[in-house]
């Protein structure tokens, strides 16, 4: 997959991108994702993601440089906006996605809170469910994450229960549960993560 053929030269790749005749930068791109312009903030999110999909440094450094706390806030001015919560929560996951100190800025910063308000505000959603689900299996591998995730294993449930027919909305609810009870429940983690393991940052 996409994820595990990183190119050699992620750097240089990132760089031309970045400077492409009518593209945004990707300093430009997390900048504009505090514009209350809901439409600004998803055209930014899209490049964003298109910059750093399946390359690591880039995810990183963009993460690191921004990115991570701008997004929570994004989800705070645009809750209610579908098409925007959908696409900064694709964003979230792919700078998330293998990126350890991204996942542990993310969980640091209110990043499992707010993705679990938008599972609230958009329950009846399967696309916002399903991917609401993928971020928060992303965020809640970072060690102190247990803790948050039990908090809002009302907000996980209630949304699992409303999509019974949605196979990876039920497999992630499987996991986030078990992750909310701590370590009573290592089966259950096993047996949702194996489904999990077999996906890579997947869909862009």
């Amino acid at each position: 997959m996409a994820e595990n053929k990183e190119p050699a030269s992620a750097e240089a790749t990132g760089a031309a991108e970045e400077s492409a005749p009518g593209r945004k930068t990707l300093g430009e791109a997390v900048a504009e994702l505090d514009a209350e312009d809901a439409e600004i903030v998803k055209t930014s999110a899209e490049a964003i993601s298109r910059l750093v999909f399946g390359k690591q440094l880039e995810k990183e450094r963009t993460g690191q440089g921004g990115a991570i706390t701008a997004i929570v806030r994004a989800f705070g001015r645009h809750l209610q906006d579908r098409e925007t919560v959908l696409v900064l929560l694709k964003l979230f996951r792919h700078v998330c996605f293998g990126v350890s100190g991204n996942v542990e800025l993310a969980a640091r910063n209110g990043g499992i809170v707010a993705v679990a308000s938008c599972l609230r505000s958009h329950v009846d959603d399967e696309d916002i469910v399903a991917e609401a689900f993928w971020v928060l299996s992303v965020l809640g591998k970072h060690p102190g994450s247990e803790g948050v995730v039990a908090r809002v294993r009302s907000d996980i449930e209630a949304a699992a229960a409303r999509h019974p027919e949605h196979p990876q909305i039920m497999a992630k609810g499987m996991y986030l549960a078990a992750l909310a009870q701590g370590p009573s429940d290592e089966g259950g983690k096993d047996e949702a993560q194996a489904s999990e393991s077999a996906e890579a940052e997947g869909k862009a």
